[in-house]
């Protein structure tokens, strides 16, 4: 018997003690898995699923509800969709990573890692590192979010299956993951200040929208009225996101600190992906923010390809472009707006 073959075996008598377990899951549905995610799973990942259980288990074989538990395969799923896109065409509309705007390509949530932590493996890697990330951690500094747990899955089950798993282990004592940053669209992020998020009204599909190109706007503009002011925020990573639908700031920033935030109207051009901003203003009654986070408006604006009034200064409702010293002051929600 090989260790894969031993290895599973063993992990299949420690999920018969977990009611919450799920039947296996047939080879067509692992197909499908892999179809909508855009890349296989690791052998021995794959076969967490087609042959020991279908989620609802934990490796450590610890059945106290305070521990994780390995997700669904839809689940796993629908949560990789949802932290890469937005607005993903899911079917639980699932997203785990409200505090990092980008999700690295290839990296799929397996379980809660607990207060606001995920436990991840690398799809891409042959070894299937298993990863940790920290919601909190991200919105401070995203490059110390990432850290490594296990240097592969069978390792990290391995410890799991021997009680060496240190389910209390924070980033401070592993190996920082820097990779997350080769598997993003902007790769540039820099570090910024930040607070805990405060609570919010929960997301819900389609209450913010992250606008990265112009096809973007195409098809949010497919469920939104063009012309009509609509609420924005840009992120700490300098990102627009604009909000749906009965959606306000707090909304659309998810609850976290934002570096711009107020209204805008979008304006098609004659062909698809041609779009111009104009009266764009800088209010918000849930982020105390003024006429200085206009530079950052700009920039956000060029980097998602849509056409802004010339120096940003005629068509602005306001005082004009403040000062640029403070571009980089971020808001937080819960301050006196105007």
């Amino acid at each position: 018997m090989s260790h894969s073959d031993d290895l599973l075996a063993r992990l299949a008598a420690v999920a018969a003690l977990f009611e919450e377990a799920g039947p296996v899951v047939e080879e067509h549905r692992i197909a499908r898995a892999e179809q909508a995610l855009g890349f296989p799973l690791p052998p021995l990942f794959a076969a967490l699923y087609g042959r020991v259980a279908d989620g609802g288990w934990n490796p450590t074989g610890d059945t106290c509800v305070a521990y994780g538990r390995l997700l669904p395969l839809e689940t796993l799923v629908d949560g990789y969709l949802g932290d890469r896109d937005p607005e993903p065409e899911t079917t639980t509309g699932v997203r785990f990573a409200y505090a990092q705007p980008e999700w690295p390509r290839g990296v799929v949530t397996v379980m809660s890692g607990g207060c606001f932590t995920s436990v991840c493996v690398d799809c891409l890697d042959p070894a299937a590192p298993v990863l940790h990330f920290d919601c909190d951690i991200a919105a401070v500094d995203p490059d110390a979010a990432w850290t490594v747990r296990a240097p592969s899955l069978a390792s990290w089950l391995d410890e799991a299956l021997d009680d060496a798993l240190d389910n209390a282990a924070r980033p401070s004592s592993m190996p920082v993951w820097p990779q997350w940053r080769e598997r993003i669209r902007y790769p540039n992020h820099t570090r910024r200040d930040a607070t805990e998020r405060p609570e919010v009204e929960p997301l819900w599909p389609g209450a913010r929208t992250l606008i990265a190109a112009p096809a973007d706007l195409d098809r949010w503009a497919t469920s939104h009225p063009a012309r009509t002011p609509v609420p924005y925020i840009v992120d700490p990573f300098g990102h627009l996101w604009l909000a749906g639908q009965g959606a306000g700031h707090a909304v659309c920033a998810g609850g976290g600190p934002v570096r711009a935030a107020g209204h805008l109207t979008l304006v098609p051009g004659d062909h698809p992906g041609d779009w111009r901003a104009a009266n764009v203003d800088t209010r918000s009654a849930d982020y105390p923010l003024d006429d200085a986070c206009l530079p950052v408006v700009a920039d956000a604006l060029a980097r998602a390809g849509v056409h802004r009034p010339a120096g940003l200064s005629n068509e602005i409702l306001g005082a004009g472009l403040g000062s640029p010293g403070m571009a980089s002051d971020l808001g937080f929600y819960g301050g006196d707006g105007s």
